[in-house]
């Protein structure tokens, strides 16, 4: 399956914002993981934001 870099930004920019993050940050964070996900670094863009998120939520990072 296929995810547009486009869908990418907004879907992980949205849920930056749900968990916190000033529009700003979220944007700039999403296009990282969008990114890194368009230049084939799957680990550090897609694959990586719901472990991101896991660790949002357990406060291990901010």
């Amino acid at each position: 399956m296929r995810v547009s870099y486009d869908t990418m930004l907004q879907i992980f920019k949205r849920v930056l914002m749900k968990k916190g993050f000033q529009e700003d940050r979220a944007e700039a964070a999403a296009a990282i993981f969008a990114q890194n996900s368009l230049a084939g670094v799957y680990s550090h863009g897609l694959n990586r934001f719901p472990k991101v998120v896991e660790y949002l939520e357990k406060g291990e990072i901010d």
